[in-house]
């Protein structure tokens, strides 16, 4: 009578483990059953291994919550993009006005000086004084209002902006000095660089310190 032996089928290890040892097996058909048995287990064990891992890759950030994402931070870059460019555009805007109230002081300066030193024969340096400060005056007052939008005049602003404007006269003499005496600078280019340094000091200083900063 032949020995009744576990038959398993290569491809079935883990569908059809063996449920125990038969009746009247020989140590050989018992060893076959239990490496069936550990087959069996390990590839239980594998699959939910693998379920598992599909299972916390859908609970993951899907292709919906990426596009979200994306588009958020794509919206938070554009407001700051525009708010940039506003503040930029409203910066060159308050210098373009700036540029043109100088124009103007300039024009009144130069008035100033032609009546005070040749029709009221006043000496040179007090008429030049003179034409200054009244340059100042013309200047602060447009652009306390026009430029900078304020609706009421104060002293302490007209005075800061007086401090202001001889510095930057201050600095125009200087860098004409310097230039022309011990750079060979021609005087009239010196003067233009002069002015240019001065302008850019006049504007960022009364933007900060007189105005308070840009509203």
């Amino acid at each position: 009578m032949s020995t009744p032996m576990c038959w398993i089928h290569p491809h079935a290890t883990a569908q059809l483990p063996c449920s125990g040892p038969v009746k009247g097996s020989t140590p050989l058909s018992r060893l076959a059953c239990g490496s069936a048995e550990r087959e069996g287990a390990r590839a239980k064990h594998a699959g939910g291994t693998k379920g598992e891992s599909s299972e916390t890759f859908l609970v993951g950030p899907g292709r919906s919550g990426r596009r979200a994402l994306v588009i958020r931070c794509s919206s938070a870059l554009l407001v700051r993009v525009r708010k940039l460019t506003c503040h930029a555009c409203a910066t060159f805007t308050r210098l373009s006005k700036f540029l043109v109230v100088g124009v103007t002081g300039m024009l009144v300066n130069s008035l100033a000086l032609f009546l005070l030193f040749q029709w009221v024969h006043l000496p040179l340096v007090i008429a030049s004084v003179l034409s200054t400060e009244m340059a100042i005056v013309n200047n602060f007052c447009w652009n306390d209002r026009w430029t900078f939008g304020r609706t009421q005049l104060s002293i302490k602003r007209f005075a800061k902006f007086n401090l202001v404007s001889l510095a930057g006269l201050v600095i125009t003499t200087c860098t004409l000095w310097l230039l022309v005496r011990h750079l060979g600078v021609y005087y009239l280019a010196a003067n233009l660089l002069g002015i240019a340094l001065a302008t850019a000091w006049n504007f960022a200083v009364n933007v900060v310190w007189t105005w308070g900063g840009v509203r």
